[in-house]
């Protein structure tokens, strides 16, 4: 944790909005994944410098910015948030149709998904299409009888 006070902990999402030679300039998200919902504060996050002596005597000078880039999430960190655009990777298979499906429902929009399959391949393998779709019909028709 670099700042409890500054919600600068760990798996807090940041937009980096400037880059020095010592320095790194972040404004912190608030609880939304949207770019409207960024902290005004910026934060000026400094270059960390790590000494180590080896056993053969030479030293060693790690030079690092406190960040990891985050560009992904599971399936299950990702529930209940709504996310802009998404992009979901099914090289390798899923677990279960509700893993999927959970992923997917993540957009307001199906054009604002993206889905990565294997090459040469037009659908995914190990998923439950019959479950998936009943699953998806009901919902779509039980929407239908409601607005009626």
């Amino acid at each position: 944790n670099f700042s409890i006070d500054r919600h600068l902990v760990k798996k807090v999402k940041v937009v980096i909005t400037g880059v020095g030679n010592h320095i790194i300039i972040v404004k912190v998200l608030r609880d939304c994944p949207s770019l409207a919902e960024m902290a005004e504060e910026d934060i000026i996050l400094p270059r960390i410098s790590f000494m180590h002596t080896l056993h053969s005597g030479h030293t060693l000078l790690c030079q690092q910015f406190p960040l990891a880039p985050a560009y992904s999430t599971t399936f299950h960190s990702c529930e209940g948030l709504t996310y802009d655009k998404i992009g979901i990777d099914l090289t390798r298979p899923v677990f279960t149709h509700r893993q999927l499906y959970s992923a997917l429902s993540r957009v307001r929009c199906r054009t604002d998904a993206k889905v990565r399959l294997q090459v040469e391949e037009r659908m995914t393998t190990n998923i439950t299409y019959s479950a998936f779709r009943k699953s998806c019909c009901t919902s779509f028709f039980e929407s239908k009888i409601e607005k009626n």
